[in-house]
């Protein structure tokens, strides 16, 4: 099998992966800030809000991934760039964007104040960060380009 072959598989993988795990470790997120504030919930209302996480998530995830970070990944291939600092560069920003849309087409508008948007940019960035860490981690990208 080519080295090219070997790459797109490897990315495809961990597009798959991403689109699976990172709705699940926003979820776990979650959950951690609302325990450590003291908030307790009942099991089975935690398990419907990861329901909610997923059929909202997975179809965003997907969604990012497929139309900007496919396209960014290649970019990177092509210019012998593939590593994690840029894979999470990248993912970090597309984060940030989709986050921000896809709060606005839920709420049926843009966020109203500055203080909503720069949490809904900080929130994507920081789940954008993490998507990008874990397509690095199953794509098994490299530390430094190759």
């Amino acid at each position: 099998m080519s080295s090219v072959n070997l790459v797109r598989r490897r990315i495809w993988q961990g597009m798959v992966a991403t689109s699976l795990i990172t709705p699940l470790a926003f979820f776990l997120g979650h959950v951690l800030y609302y325990v450590a504030v003291g908030y307790s919930r009942p099991w089975h209302a935690w398990l419907l809000s990861l329901g909610f996480v997923y059929l909202f998530g997975l179809p965003i995830t997907f969604t990012a991934m497929v139309c900007l970070a496919w396209p960014w990944l290649r970019a990177l291939v092509r210019w012998n760039k593939l590593a994690i600092g840029y894979v999470c560069a990248g993912a970090a920003a597309i984060g940030a964007f989709m986050f921000v849309l896809a709060v606005a087409m839920l709420n049926g508008d843009w966020p109203g104040s500055p203080s909503a948007f720069v949490e809904q940019v900080g929130l994507g960035f920081i789940t954008g960060l993490l998507s990008g860490l874990i397509f690095s981690l199953a794509a098994s990208v490299p530390v430094r380009p190759s």
